[in-house]
């Protein structure tokens, strides 16, 4: 009878995991979504900076940074995903879609063991040459919801 109940709780605590990785995977293929069906684009943002980085690597590797740091205002619970345009990949680089991924910018405000840092850097590795990474962040700053769509086209390193 312990053997039993035994083998429930363990389905039923596989059965808990994998509902938590489809909610996890859902708003990773959601936020890829709105940004490849959205069309109104800015190059920058007044909440923060934002700009991206492309560097050679061997092999005819491209590897870039999206670095978003500098807030202007207090942000809470930072969301954001970069796409490079015309990737077609699996997995781009993004902050806070996990569960214990949060993470906070606040001006002036550094505590990294509470998640609260001076900026952001989403890297990706891409085979081909970087023109545009489409930037979708958001965030909430004193109960109001934020949410941009933002490209970004390469610095010199």
């Amino acid at each position: 009878m312990r053997k039993i109940g035994l083998c429930l709780l363990l389905v039923l605590l596989c059965a808990c995991q994998s509902d938590w990785q489809e909610t996890e995977n859902t708003i990773y293929d959601e936020m890829v979504e709105r940004i490849e069906n959205h069309t109104d684009y800015i190059d920058s943002s007044a909440y923060f900076s934002c700009r991206l980085v492309v560097s050679s690597l061997a092999d005819d590797q491209y590897q870039y940074d999206v670095i978003i740091d500098q807030p202007t205002l207090n942000m809470d619970d930072v969301r954001a995903i970069a796409i490079v345009e015309g990737e077609d990949s699996e997995l781009f680089p993004s902050i806070g879609l996990e569960e214990g991924d949060t993470c906070y910018l606040y001006p002036g405000y550094i505590d990294q063991s509470a998640h609260y840092y001076e900026g952001i850097r989403l890297s990706g590795i891409s085979l081909q040459p970087i023109q545009d990474v489409k930037l979708y962040i958001s965030f909430v700053n004193e109960q109001t919801y934020y949410e941009q769509y933002i490209v970004l086209k390469p610095m010199e390193e």
